[in-house]
């Protein structure tokens, strides 16, 4: 029974190793200095964006 066990975890942490990885999609960015008062990065900040949750809304109105 535990041979089977092994073979079964090493197929799957063999698959874990073979699967290619999700593509990642980044959105619009900025980083602001509130002390300064100046952008310090920004990347496409022209296009529409929505905040995902309610703690991330009431991150942006603090």
């Amino acid at each position: 029974m535990t041979r089977l066990i092994r073979h079964i975890a090493a197929a799957l942490l063999s698959l874990l190793v073979l699967c290619p990885g999700f593509a990642a999609k980044a959105g619009p960015a900025l980083l602001f200095d509130p002390h300064k008062g100046t952008v310090l990065y920004q990347e496409d900040i022209d296009s529409l964006w929505h905040p995902a949750s309610l703690t991330k809304l009431m991150t942006a109105y603090l």
